[in-house]
């Protein structure tokens, strides 16, 4: 009889440990697998910039690498307006009549055309060292800029570009989307180098 019992006792602890070992067997299966969870994460919190394929090339000065971050066929845009290097207000747009640029205000003034489309050839392709996503936009000074210009489009969309320098380099934040700042090239500010005069003559 004792012995029935043990028996009996054996038997039901191996089926329980069956019934355990397959229940964790389930839930092993059932959960998700760690490594693709931890490489889509590590993805984004490896490259720490917007997941797209950007053209890459040295800065002849100081040997970094660069990204480009906006690109846009100058022939697109339609008007640009930023402070010119001593701090007169430019707004400056496309004739379609003569293909030419004028001053919206006033399109009887000469504009030196050469000096124009050094201004496009900057504003239309920007590149950045360094894309950081988390920032803090008072902290890096965004509320008070540095320079600004925006481009319209032939669609009237409207791009808005902010710097600031802090220190020897220089930061741009890209108003249509603020999920990331970039440390850009000097360069970047060209047409805040060029003078009403530059312009104009």
């Amino acid at each position: 009889m004792l012995e029935k019992i043990k028996k009996n006792k054996i038997v039901i602890g191996i089926v329980g440990l069956v019934i355990i070992i397959g229940i964790i067997v389930i839930i092993i299966l059932l959960s998700p697998k760690k490594e693709e969870s931890v490489s889509s994460v590590g993805e984004i919190t490896e490259i720490d910039k917007p997941v797209v394929e950007m053209p890459e090339k040295k800065d002849e000065k100081t040997g970094e690498d660069m990204f480009e971050i906006f690109s846009m066929e100058s022939n697109d845009i339609k008007r640009i307006c930023f402070t010119c290097a001593d701090d007169v207000e430019l707004d400056l747009s496309a004739s379609e009549s003569e293909n030419q640029w004028q001053l919206t205000q006033n399109p009887g003034v000469f504009i030196n055309q050469e000096v124009v489309k050094k201004i496009l050839d900057s504003v239309s392709c920007v590149y950045s060292y360094e894309i950081i996503s988390e920032y803090d936009f008072t902290e890096y000074g965004f509320d008070e800029p540095y320079f600004s210009y925006y481009l319209t489009d032939y669609s009237d969309n409207v791009i808005y570009f902010d710097f600031v320098k802090l220190g020897d380099e220089y930061y741009l934040l890209i108003e249509n989307d603020e999920s990331y700042i970039y440390r850009v090239p000097e360069e970047a500010l060209y047409p805040n180098t060029v003078s009403f005069k530059d312009v104009t003559q």
